[in-house]
């Protein structure tokens, strides 16, 4: 297993632009998941 050290510092973004995040497979996770926030919920990977 490998962990970038950089992922693990808070408010940080991994790599790319913050316009592109989104939750991806929204409808296959865990009930108690409630995300703090407004990014875009797809199912699936989402448009490309």
């Amino acid at each position: 297993m490998f962990v970038v050290l950089g992922s693990l510092d808070a408010g940080q973004h991994p790599g790319h632009d913050r316009k592109v995040e989104k939750h991806i497979f929204w409808e296959s996770r865990v009930g108690w998941y409630d995300p703090a926030n407004d990014l875009p919920k797809m199912e699936g990977y989402g448009e490309p």
